[in-house]
């Protein structure tokens, strides 16, 4: 079997959508079919029903509906390659690779052994500094592995550590983003850095945030990977695959802005929550995370960019049709700050959050006299503006009502 539809049959045949899906939903037999509580919208009767005779699911109160790999794909948030390699698995099936994903893969496996090295690295006495920094940032040795925090000490080391099991090629080590070429040689391209991994929805390490240590003035504060084949920053966010188990539980999801905040969050039990990466929001990650929640709570920083940033969030939410929330980190300048002085203020800003257009409508009118006509027309036209953004009917008439009563135009 060479095609990749002969495989796709072969993993069909192999498997029963009922053992697949029973992984994730506790399904009851009723008939001839199965019924469980739908795992893609909020229902408290059972609508959600899986054939074995046509090895299909449907949900009969939000419309979902497809094979084996419709549902994997959504309900672990990842693409058909990944799923597809995640069934074979499964089945037993060896699948026939193209050289396509035999460069993909030897990518992944760079990050994966780059990983590896820079965890060690952190750990060695001669780096203790990296270590202490983590610890002052209040980071703990949980963390520390769960996220697989590392520091990248610059050199060859690297370089010598990747090509130690396996030889790759300078195009491969090139396009890895973690190489340079300088001078005619391969080195690496973070230099005395902590490490962030960055993982797909599925685990898979598929680029890195770099931070440079106190006192060293080179380069940006943060250094984030290059797009590369497997690598997309506009389509991934900081910390999806370690909160999307909880983002579906909880059916909401948390954006901040940095990765200290994503780590600080979980340390406090709050593991609903993901970073965009070094960009501002874009509608690529919003259309990926709407496929975990239609709940989308803006905790950006206080700063002017910050708010600016829940606008634009605002903004593009109204594409998928998802419900936004929002709050800021006052006093404090960022989430990392608060949670560090008073952690148990993000808790009570979860429960007490408020809609995004509330939030945004009540910020901008604080500073404005509405008696002043010039302020007025302002405050109208922003009004004006955002709202021709929502194309909700429902939504658009309860804003309105919003604007009202908080303006009382």
């Amino acid at each position: 079997m060479n095609s990749s539809r002969d495989q796709i049959e072969e993993i069909k045949n192999k498997l029963d959508i009922v053992d697949v899906i029973s992984k994730y939903v506790q399904l009851k037999q009723a008939g001839k079919n199965f019924i469980g509580i739908c795992p893609f919208h909020t229902e408290k009767t059972p609508s959600f029903v899986v054939s074995p005779e046509i090895q299909r699911y449907k949900c009969f109160g939000c419309g979902e509906t497809g094979d084996i790999f419709n549902f994997i794909q959504k309900i672990e948030n990842i693409d058909f390659p990944e799923t597809l390699e995640k069934l074979a698995k499964e089945a037993g099936v060896r699948l026939e690779k193209s050289i396509s994903t035999s460069r993909y893969e030897r990518i992944e496996t760079i990050n994966k052994q780059a990983t590896i090295f820079f965890y060690q690295q952190l750990h060695k006495p001669i780096n203790k500094e990296a270590l202490n920094y983590l610890y002052k940032r209040g980071i703990t040795d949980e963390s520390i592995k769960n996220f697989g925090i590392g520091y990248a000490p610059g050199g060859y080391d690297l370089l010598n550590y990747i090509q130690k099991e396996k030889k790759y090629s300078k195009e491969e080590l090139i396009s890895s983003g973690l190489f340079v070429e300088k001078e005619g040689k391969i080195r690496g391209k973070f230099v005395k850095r902590i490490m962030f991994p960055i993982r797909s929805s599925s685990g898979k390490v598929i680029a890195f945030t770099g931070r440079v240590l106190p006192g060293n003035d080179f380069g940006p504060k943060y250094m984030n990977s290059p797009e590369t084949p497997i690598y997309s920053k506009k389509e991934n966010f900081y910390g999806q695959y370690e909160s999307r188990q909880e983002i579906r539980k909880q059916d909401l999801v948390i954006l901040c802005e940095g990765t200290t905040d994503v780590i600080s969050a979980h340390q406090i039990g709050v593991k609903n929550i993901v970073a965009p990466l070094g960009t501002a929001l874009t509608k690529e990650q919003l259309q990926k995370i709407s496929k975990l929640t239609k709940n989308i709570f803006f905790l950006f920083d206080s700063d002017i960019a910050g708010q600016q940033a829940v606008e634009k969030g605002f903004i593009l939410a109204q594409q998928f049709g998802l419900r936004t929330y929002a709050a800021n980190t006052l006093p404090y300048k960022d989430l990392d700050e608060m949670i560090g002085k008073e952690p148990k203020k993000l808790e009570s800003i979860i429960k007490k959050r408020i809609d995004a257009y509330t939030y945004l409508l009540t910020e901008y009118i604080k500073d404005k006299d509405i008696n002043n006509f010039e302020q007025y027309s302002r405050i109208v036209s922003w009004i004006d503006r955002i709202l021709g953004y929502v194309t909700n009917e429902s939504l658009l008439s309860f804003y309105v009502k919003v604007g009202v009563n908080i303006t009382k135009i």
